[in-house]
């Protein structure tokens, strides 16, 4: 699927997976002048549109090097850092469009090949993707509620339990022991 998207596309979900925030109302309004450089590293540094909590994430090299092709070797002040070839702000739906056609693109190619369909998605449920990944991954409920800037913890368990689908094994302790 991930060849078949444009970059801005690929950009928005891998800011969303990453960084876990809201594709809709954040992700898609932040602009060059959220990356900063502190102690050497690359940040996001920016105001959560719903809760209004002020973040910091650390850009890891490879998400950089994704948002630094995307806006070009001369960002301009305020560029939106997913955005047109002519450098425009996206819309939400156009971009939720674009990622349905390449879904569509991958599965004819798939299904052309002998291979199972990918599950249609949106950008959204990348950021629950994201959260319950890390947690599988050993990674502290509490960590993945910071990142999310959640206020309380059972919102960022909700994310987690709606994808988690393991099989719940039966109490082994004897009875009366």
């Amino acid at each position: 699927m991930w060849a078949q998207a444009p970059m801005s596309v690929r950009l928005m979900m891998e800011l969303t997976y990453r960084t876990l925030q809201r594709p809709e109302s954040d992700i898609i309004l932040w602009d060059t002048s959220m990356l900063v450089t502190e102690d050497g590293q690359r940040k996001l540094h920016f105001r959560q549109g719903k809760t209004g909590r002020t973040m910091k994430i650390a850009v890891p090299t490879e998400l950089d090097a994704l948002i630094r092709e995307s806006i070009g070797p001369i960002p301009r002040l305020r560029q939106p850092i997913v955005r047109t070839r002519t450098g425009e702000l996206y819309s939400y739906d156009g971009l939720s469009a674009m990622l349905k056609r390449a879904i569509a693109r991958a599965n004819a190619l798939r299904t052309a090949a002998g291979a199972q369909a990918i599950q249609s998605f949106g950008f959204r449920d990348l950021k629950g993707k994201g959260a319950t990944d890390m947690w599988r991954a050993g990674i502290s409920i509490e960590q993945i509620q910071l990142l999310c800037g959640h206020a309380d913890k059972s919102t960022t368990e909700i994310y987690v339990k709606q994808r988690w689908h393991e099989t719940a094994m039966p109490n082994m302790v004897l009875m009366g022991a």
